[in-house]
């Protein structure tokens, strides 16, 4: 089974030059490396909500042994250390990794769809990141694949991939959706379209977070 290698990146200072400076250090040096190195490449953004200054990479691995294998040869590249030591003289990096297993509504159809798309600018995605109880995992992904399954048909939403987490944080399933139409209202309402869905999961998965997330220039999903 394949695993998910979630990657974030917090970038210091705060400063858009900063963040430009990284961009530039990660597409030139560590896009081609991990391309070297054996890594397979989803998606990175920059996300917006929660701490400032942040991005989120996801890479695919066949097993959590060509993970290892791939990490620790991108780690011994001399190539690598040079870049980052120049690039520490002006950005500080503190980065946080979670390994995840894709779960059953998250399937190789939904993420090839989504990497074959050729859209003519970026677009919009969201990670949404839910704390599981521990009796409720089964129900809460049932309810959730449910939930897929509708807003797809209903053109608000399209899944590109979901993994529980098997490293990190636990019971915890990260969504990462596809917005075809952008960024929806944010104003109150009082009125939730998509509360049969939400309402019985909310036993299962009581706490959410949720994240926008913009593509990176070297993001393979844009």
């Amino acid at each position: 089974m394949s695993v998910l290698i979630e990657g974030s990146h917090a970038v210091r200072p705060l400063t858009a030059a900063a963040f430009a400076e990284y961009v530039d250090f990660y597409g030139n040096e560590i896009v081609p490396a991990m391309e070297r190195h054996g890594f397979e490449l989803l998606g990175a953004w920059r996300s917006s909500g929660g701490p400032l200054g942040r991005d989120v990479v996801l890479t695919r691995f066949p097993s959590i042994a060509e993970y290892e294998r791939a990490s620790a040869s991108l780690a011994a590249d001399p190539r690598i250390g040079s870049a980052l030591g120049k690039l520490m003289e002006t950005v500080q990096l503190a980065e946080t990794t979670r390994l995840g297993r894709p779960v059953s509504y998250a399937t190789e159809q939904r993420l090839e769809r989504a990497l074959a798309a050729r859209p003519t600018r970026p677009r919009q995605y969201g990670q949404a990141i839910l704390d599981l109880t521990l009796a409720g995992r089964a129900r809460a992904l049932e309810l959730i694949g449910q939930l897929a399954d509708h807003v797809e048909r209903e053109g608000m939403l399209e899944l590109v991939t979901a993994y529980d987490t098997a490293i990190g944080p636990r019971p915890e399933v990260t969504d990462i959706w596809l917005l075809p139409k952008g960024l929806p209202p944010l104003d109150y309402r009082r009125e939730d379209p998509l509360a049969r869905f939400v309402e019985p999961l909310r036993e299962f998965a009581p706490e959410e977070r949720y994240y926008w997330l913009n593509p990176l220039p070297y993001s393979p999903l844009q």
